[in-house]
């Protein structure tokens, strides 16, 4: 009970600072960056710009890097028509000179999913990763990072504090949904979950829609997936428990696959480390997951594919990472040399990780 209240006032707190910096902000509005499209990513944003623009009073709005691969989150989209709501990064450089910044869901100003030529100085932090390149507390910035399985326990735990939170959820039950949904979907349907996760989705999933969440669970995959499992599989390289996969060259679209076979070759016997890959346009992206917490993902990924890469640590230990490594082949790129590039990619990838 102890730890419950020392929690709660610390919360309170965080939330005290972040109606400080909220009243302190010059610019017109707010632009929420999330550097990647996945529940948790969609919730906190979701969540954040509801507190922003009810209880705080400042205007807020929300863009995002890269692109809407995954099956689920491409559902999560057109359920909620969530198009008009969060834009591609690429449409907003112009409120980057007039509007102040909130990161959520990464810390990491250096994150390579960020686009080329995209900087900016965020005001605001909401984070559950820890990592090297994290922003820190300065004086008019307000950065909350804790090692809990969600963004959106963080978020939810915010709404808790304010005295109209919880009515404004019951107000807005879409975001009440994205909220549990982010929860529930990166502690792994609640089995990475943390005493605050647990606590956080118990508040919030009082409030969704029991509907929708069966059907945003339930989701359909695409065909490319079986194609990539059954090409991961073909492909995967073992030594002892750890395990080395490419799916080869993969669209844009589909580059979620990559972590879903990550998450799918962990459930063997005896793996705890997982890397799998794929060459998605000029990039290669990487996936990594871990149940061995001897071996800190974050340190190994860095170590292995250089400071652009990171992974978060979950409550009950297990390891989630990535990396985006550039690879700009261009002209030289065709069906004839394509078996040589898989082949380079393949074989340094397989000597970083399996190097000791």
């Amino acid at each position: 009970m102890d730890v419950v209240r020392s929690q709660e006032a610390a919360a309170k707190l965080y939330f005290e600072q972040l109606g400080k910096v909220v009243g302190e902000l010059k610019g017109k509005e707010v632009l929420i960056v999330i550097t990647q499209i996945d529940p948790d990513a969609i919730g906190a944003a979701m969540g954040l710009k509801l507190l922003l623009n009810f209880v705080f009073g400042k205007r807020s709005s929300i863009c995002y890097c890269g692109s809407i691969g995954h099956p689920q989150n491409r559902l999560i989209f057109a359920k909620y028509d969530l198009g008009r709501e969060i834009i591609p990064i690429e449409k907003t450089q112009e409120l980057f000179s007039s509007a102040d910044i909130a990161f959520v869901d990464s810390s990491n100003l250096k994150d390579p999913r960020i686009p080329k030529g995209v900087s900016f100085d965020p005001v605001i932090v909401i984070d559950h990763h820890q990592n090297d390149g994290a922003l820190k507390n300065s004086e008019g910035r307000f950065v909350w990072i804790e090692s809990v399985g969600a963004a959106c326990t963080l978020v939810t735990e915010l709404f808790r504090q304010s005295t109209t939170g919880m009515k404004l959820l019951q107000e807005h039950p879409q975001v009440a949904t994205l909220l549990a949904m982010g929860i529930y979907s990166d502690t792994k349907a609640l089995c990475a979950a943390g005493i605050r996760d647990g606590r956080a989705y118990s508040t919030i999933v009082e409030l969704a829609s029991t509907e929708d969440m069966n059907r945003l669970i339930n989701y359909t995959f695409p065909e490319s997936l079986a194609r990539h499992l059954a090409a991961a599989v073909f492909n995967m390289k073992r030594a002892g428990p750890v395990v080395v996969t490419g799916v080869g060259l993969v669209t844009e679209d589909e580059a979620d696959d990559v972590s879903t076979v990550a998450d799918f070759l962990m459930r063997m016997e005896g793996v705890t480390l997982v890397v799998s890959w794929a060459i998605v346009n000029d990039f290669v992206r990487i996936s990594a997951r871990s149940s061995d917490a001897s071996r800190p993902l974050d340190k190994f990924m860095k170590a292995k594919f250089g400071n652009g890469a990171g992974a978060k640590v979950a409550p009950d230990g297990h390891g989630e990472g990535g990396a985006r490594i550039d690879f700009p082949l261009g002209f030289w790129l065709t069906q004839r040399t394509l078996d040589n590039a898989v082949a380079v990619v393949a074989g340094r990838i397989e000597e970083l990780v399996f190097s000791t």
